[in-house]
């Protein structure tokens, strides 16, 4: 019997971890396809004189901030190189599932009639051409954000940390003084816990313009803090 406890708690986890990491999966596949849509829909109504330039800019700020040691962001060599790594990792994903053969194979001239298969594919990349570099751009934008955004994961440990130590002590106090419990603001805090850990993510992988990334994860951080240490604090449960 304790084995078959052991078995169903073992499982129990893994299923826990696993739809985690599906999760997360979506949630940033979902954040990839919003951001080419943004895009997209900028380049027909909001910059049409840039047109794929705009995307072209973001990719060049992003790795100027990435590679300009001077005047970039504060980051180690062995940071610089993740995200280095990460770029190379979406290239060989375009490589991998065949995405970079097949806008090569749509560029090279077509001998046959125009209503072939390979005469209307070329037709169609011709048509889409600003859109698919565009949206290109965006998946290497999209990469070197992630990488950073993975190196901001110990600031957000760190708020959680601070959060609870003082929600803690604060709640500590508040029982031993005779302080009034709300649930209210249990709930209230508690339900802003995940939405600002993962609002910094959404926002900044789907922003459709350059900017210095500590303005939104610094922010969210420091939400994420006191939404943790509220939760902490009103927390009613002896523990």
């Amino acid at each position: 019997m304790p084995a078959n406890n052991t078995d169903v708690r073992k499982k129990t986890l893994l299923n826990s971890v696993s739809g985690s990491v599906l999760t997360c999966f979506i949630w940033l596949l979902l954040a990839l396809i919003s951001s080419i849509v943004i895009e997209i829909v900028g380049m027909k109504w909001w910059w049409p004189d840039e047109g794929v330039q705009h995307s072209y800019s973001m990719v060049q700020y992003e790795l100027n901030q990435l590679r300009n040691e001077d005047d970039g962001l504060i980051m180690t060599h062995s940071q610089r190189a993740f995200a280095e790594k990460m770029l190379v990792l979406q290239e060989s994903a375009l490589t991998f599932t065949g995405v970079e053969r097949l806008l090569q194979w749509a560029k090279e001239p077509v001998n046959g009639g125009n209503y072939s298969p390979r005469a209307m594919l070329r037709a169609g990349y011709i048509k889409s051409k600003d859109y698919i570099e565009a949206s290109l751009n965006i998946i290497k934008v999209f990469s070197l954000r992630l990488a950073i955004l993975i190196l901001s994961l110990p600031l957000f440990i760190f708020a959680l940390f601070i959060g609870m130590t003082d929600g803690i002590v604060e709640r500590d106090l508040r029982r031993w003084g005779g302080g009034r419990e709300s649930s209210t603001h249990f709930d209230i805090a508690k339900a802003c816990v995940l939405p600002m850990a993962m609002g910094a993510w959404l926002i900044y992988l789907s922003l459709p313009m350059s900017i210095n990334p500590a303005f939104i994860i610094i922010p969210f951080v420091l939400l994420f803090g006191l939404a943790v240490r509220v939760t902490t604090e009103r927390f009613k449960k002896y523990f």
